[in-house]
């Protein structure tokens, strides 16, 4: 647990190897600064007993890592998360995290992690992505942004993909507004052609895609902001049921986007390959 830290290289670096046992838990109430490399950079390999709790009292069982920071900034990544234990890893933080050159946050969950969870209370900035999650675990893949912005300066605001192929788990995001430049706002794939759920508060931004849905089971994407967007405000394709309920408006700002991309509006392909 810490409050403001400050470092040449990383802000905090923890690198624990648990040997299967205990949960890395980092904890930080004021600012973290990375000057050259990671704002929190943290690799766990263990997982919590039952009954495990970290200095606040909360509940590490089941879990591998668990990251609560306040502001972050990072020379390359504001936050960078790689669990390779079997527990769960979770991120949430309450101020403004920054990645200067890479990602805002940068979440990998192994094969034989479970749950990965993602909460950012504030804005989260990336030089390249805002928030990066990669799911090869057993368990659902969770993200929710709420009061401020995710951006992605130089790619998508939010990407979120579950690898595992075995893996039904659900993949759901809850975001407020979002902005990509020189990609799309929101991208999300389920490898195992599982459920996924978007549903958006506020306004989205974005050089290609709004939301770029490219593979999934049954999805349901509600929107209850605008979409600006170069190619399409909403791209998905399907194997199975397609909800989609947008309540503000779609604006396509670039019509000369390559094919099977700059339609305009919104676009459903279903598992014959058709829109």
């Amino acid at each position: 647990s810490a409050a403001d830290v400050t470092g040449g290289t990383d802000g905090i670096e923890a690198d624990f190897n648990g040997g299967g046992t205990g949960a890395l838990s980092i904890t930080t109430t004021g600012t973290v600064t990375g000057t050259s490399d990671y704002g929190i950079y943290a690799r766990a390999s263990g997982v919590g007993a039952a009954g495990a709790k970290d200095l606040a009292g909360n509940s590490l069982d089941g879990v591998s890592l668990a990251i609560d920071a306040n502001n972050v900034t990072g020379g390359t990544d504001g936050i960078y998360a790689a669990n390779d234990g079997t527990g769960a890893l979770s991120i949430t933080t309450t101020g403004a995290v920054t990645g200067t050159a890479e990602d805002g946050i940068y979440a990998n969950n192994s094969a034989d992690g479970t749950g990965l969870t993602i909460t950012a209370n504030n804005d989260v900035t990336g030089g390249a992505y805002g928030i990066v999650s990669k799911q090869y675990g057993s368990g659902d893949l969770a993200i929710t942004t709420t009061g401020g912005v995710v951006q992605g300066l130089n790619g998508y605001g939010i990407s979120a993909r579950i690898h595992n192929e075995n893996s039904l788990a659900e993949l759901n995001i809850e975001a407020d507004g979002v902005i990509g430049n020189s990609a799309g706002g929101i991208y999300a794939r389920h490898d195992a052609l599982g459920s996924v759920s978007i549903t958006t508060s506020g306004d989205i931004s974005a050089s290609y895609s709004g939301i770029f849905l490219s593979e999934a089971g049954a999805q349901e994407v509600i929107v209850n902001g605008n979409i600006t967007a170069g190619y399409n405000g909403i791209w998905t394709f399907a194997y199975g049921d397609t909800n989609i309920n947008v309540s503000g408006h779609i604006r396509q700002t670039d019509a000369s986007g390559p094919e099977p991309y700059a339609y305009g509006g919104i676009i459903v392909y279903g598992s014959s390959g058709d829109p």
